[in-house]
């Protein structure tokens, strides 16, 4: 079944809650492997733990989490394992005969952890079909049972597997039947535009990026099926789009901006944004500021333009709070709400405490008031 990112997330929860794995399908960037792990974060708020990316801490740390069990006991655990990255030893460990007439099996360090009593935690196998079909098979046991070999996983211990479909050209190997039948499934659609633009809203993304996309919504995502017929090897998805956003942080010389894009989403629409940008030359912004209603005459490109426009502009004047709520009254509601949204997220602070004071207050809660009320 095709599910959005909200609808992933609750389904994670679900999955964790009754101890039945889930595996995500979708194409490539579109955040498979970030909603994972956000809600991963939430599950460890909701148990009061600390959350601990096993990815992302010293091998010091690690030990630590194995000896010390008030250290487990006060952690939840995440940890990311690329099944691609492994060959089947690596999943059962390493015989150790110990002059004994049987073998021991000496398990990795972050299996070792995640059997100990009062480990909890999160196993996400990510890209899991990307492994070959030995290596698929060695976790048949690990995904259904939570055991390896005889070392049994802690019962805490949630296991979540995603990966691409064979149509998004990423090389997969087909999982078998035993493997597909050891998960529950359901496919993650690409966000729309306003969904990613939502995220990245919260997520800081550049405002001239989501004015952008919300003017050309059709590039927020590759069409996968034809990226072999492209020239640039870059790929626009919603990924990549978020590189873009740290690539130009704090860039403005257009040429360079039309670079670094060009490095995260390609070519043809880094010429594009550059073209979009260049739009804002041609905007006499304090004019419209000071005369809001000549906003109305403008193209649907140049007010996208105006709004990212009038944002940085905020951020570096705090003093236009005033006059940017005034020029929502001589746009359209849809651009209104992005222009609103916009501002409030460069200093969350002072929008709260000035938006209430400004003379037309009252006109912009009535119209806009469920876009920003978080704040006020």
């Amino acid at each position: 079944m095709e599910i959005n990112h909200r609808q992933l997330e609750k389904a994670i929860h679900r999955s964790c809650k009754t101890k039945i794995p889930l595996f995500i399908w979708g194409t490539t960037g579109i955040g498979k492997s970030l909603t994972t792990k956000k809600v991963a974060k939430d599950i460890s708020k909701e148990k009061t733990r600390a959350f601990v990316d096993w990815n992302r801490i010293s091998d010091k740390e690690k030990q630590s989490l194995l000896v010390d069990g008030t250290k487990r006991e006060s952690s939840y655990i995440y940890a990311d394992s690329r099944l691609v990255d492994r060959d089947p030893t690596d999943l059962r460990g390493l015989p150790n005969l110990n002059g004994k007439d049987y073998v021991e099996w000496k398990p990795t360090l972050l299996f070792k952890v995640l059997s100990c009593d009062k480990a909890s935690g999160m196993l996400f196998f990510d890209e899991m079909n990307l492994a070959p079909p030995s290596v698929q098979g060695t976790a048949y046991q690990i995904v259904f049972d939570k055991c390896i070999g005889e070392l049994a996983l802690n019962p805490d211990i949630e296991i979540i597997g995603a990966g691409n479909r064979a149509e998004d050209r990423a090389n997969v190997f087909e999982m078998s039947v035993p493997l597909r039948a050891r998960f529950t499934h359901a496919t993650l659609m690409p966000p729309t535009v306003k969904e990613w633009v939502d995220w990245g809203l919260e997520n800081k993304i550049d405002d001239r990026i989501l004015a952008f996309l919300q003017f050309r919504p059709s590039h927020l995502m590759a069409d996968m099926s034809k990226l072999r017929d492209a020239k640039s090897q870059a790929v626009n998805c919603p990924r990549t789009w978020e590189f873009s956003s740290t690539m130009i942080n704090g860039i403005e010389d257009i040429e360079e901006l039309e670079i670094y894009t060009s490095e995260c989403v390609g070519d043809g629409i880094a010429v594009e944004f550059k073209a979009f940008l260049k739009l804002r030359d041609k905007i006499d912004l304090q004019s419209i500021l000071d005369h809001p209603e000549k906003a109305k005459g403008l193209e649907l490109d140049m007010k996208w333009s105006l709004i990212s426009a009038v944002s940085e502009k905020y951020r570096e004047d705090k003093k236009i709070l005033e006059k940017a709520l005034g020029l929502c009254n001589f746009i359209e509601p849809d651009f209104g709400a992005s222009l609103l949204r916009m501002i409030k997220r460069q200093d969350e602070k002072h929008f709260s405490n000035n938006v209430v004071k400004c003379k037309n207050w009252r006109e912009i809660a009535e119209k806009f008031g469920k876009y920003i009320r978080t704040t006020v």
